[in-house]
């Protein structure tokens, strides 16, 4: 993290991301701030097509999903789900086990946040990525949160 950002605990990253729609938000201006480059053209001009949340190459009309060419390309997991999997790997990875995740997460299937995981850590540099960790120092106390905001007691 560089020196000068603004830190903020899990619990606060937890609340500033308290929804799918507001880490889609958040997605979606990363992935316009580091540019959207067409597949099929190689075009870097798009515009927006909110019913669809795709970007649309204004040369081709070839259509990129906010997911596409990210880690969660393909992956049916919300991408708050994501983003609180890429923290607790940073933040917690000597802490947080797969299957602790799963639990934590109150979801069903092992084989899924294990992908997550997976693809997770295969990325360098999450914040140069996503553009969370900026806003993030880690507190064991408050990984709790997760489970208490997942089932609605926050």
């Amino acid at each position: 993290m560089a020196s000068g950002k603004l830190l903020i605990t899990l619990k606060q990253f937890v609340n500033v991301f308290h929804d799918e729609e507001t880490c889609k938000l958040h997605l979606k201006k990363i992935r316009e701030q580091h540019g959207i480059i067409c597949k099929k053209c190689g075009y870097d001009r798009h515009y927006w097509l909110e019913s669809k949340e795709q970007w649309q190459c204004s040369a081709c009309d070839f259509r990129t999903s906010l997911r596409s060419g990210t880690i969660m390309e393909g992956a049916k997991l919300p991408i708050r789900m994501w983003y609180i999997g890429m923290v607790c790997n940073v933040y917690a990875r000597t802490v947080i086990t797969v299957t602790e995740l799963q639990t934590r997460l109150g979801h069903n299937r092992y084989q899924s946040i294990w992908s997550m995981m997976c693809k997770v850590r295969t990325v360098k540099d999450l914040d140069a990525e996503y553009g969370l960790f900026d806003l993030i120092k880690y507190d064991k106390e408050h990984l709790e949160i997760i489970v208490r905001e997942r089932n609605g007691v926050v």
